[in-house]
């Protein structure tokens, strides 16, 4: 039987049918894995598909032959937990937590940004070293701070030759011993030397840029262009020349794409 309907009528529906944007379970999946952290077995349940889609790390271990994929486990006993609530914070909400308080009686660092540095380079996530870097720096040009020379193990313990926290706290020595007294700052000089003693290595690299970079005004390593410490030195969303002040409202990642290669570029800096 055939019905006319009015075209003005407001309940006459003219538009197509509307689609969620959004589907939760092709995002996230519906398949879980267990990553268990620490010699204290800390348990970590995560979505699967959310997982290895933004780690290809994961999806090689859970997708391939390996053991892991079969259980839909994975152990990873030496290392820290905390560094995991960043890693998985980050892969579900896209952002960091927050690293520094501007509240100067709070902690320093609410997590270890060299350990979860060191661990987004052994899963080779540069989007997430580049984030750690950010907020590692402003955090510290914002409490008018460098990072601490007790770092000086770990950086060298657990991150490669050239890296960017290595680089990082390299260039904050050189700034100090360039401005600033015995007397002031961060580093005092018996605290330099201690740090020299016990790494020969930190030592060199720090020499090495005082004699390549002599009669050259040493730059504060806090107020560069912030993507002179990331991977392949991308910049991801246009600000080339944004000084790491300006960089505050893309601290936490924002995941444009770039081209990323095997090598550090820090400024014309080099060891």
């Amino acid at each position: 039987m055939y019905s006319e309907t009015d075209p003005h009528d407001e309940n006459t529906s003219t538009k197509a049918p509307q689609t969620n944007p959004i589907n939760f379970s092709t995002k996230f999946g519906n398949d879980l894995v267990q990553i268990i952290v620490g010699k204290e077995e800390r348990l970590f349940t995560i979505h699967k598909t959310l997982l290895c889609n933004k780690i290809p790390y994961f999806s090689a271990l859970f997708n391939g032959s390996f053991a892991e994929a079969a259980e839909k486990k994975a152990c990873f006993p030496d290392d820290e937990p905390g560094s995991y609530d960043v890693l998985f914070h980050w892969v579900y909400t896209g952002v960091l937590p927050p690293l520094t308080s501007d509240n100067l009686s709070a902690p320093k660092h609410a997590w270890n940004p060299v350990a979860v540095f060191s661990l987004a380079d052994r899963m080779i996530i540069p989007e997430l070293m580049d984030s750690v870097m950010d907020a590692w720096i402003l955090g510290d040009a914002v409490r008018c701070e460098y990072p601490g020379l007790e770092l000086t193990e770990e950086i060298y313990d657990t991150t490669p030759e050239g890296s960017a926290s290595r680089k990082y706290l390299m260039m904050s020595v050189f700034h100090m011993l360039m401005y600033h007294r015995s007397d002031e700052g961060m580093y005092s000089t018996e605290a330099i030397q201690d740090a020299f003693h016990e790494n020969k290595e930190f030592c060199g690299d720090v020499l090495t840029l005082l004699r390549n970079e002599t009669k050259i005004r040493p730059t504060d390593p806090r107020g560069i262009c912030a993507y002179n410490f990331h991977v392949g030195g991308v910049a991801r969303c246009g600000k080339c020349n944004a000084s790491v002040r300006e960089m505050g409202e893309v601290v936490g990642g924002q995941n444009v794409s770039g081209k990323v290669s095997s090598e550090y570029v820090f400024k014309d800096y080099t060891i």
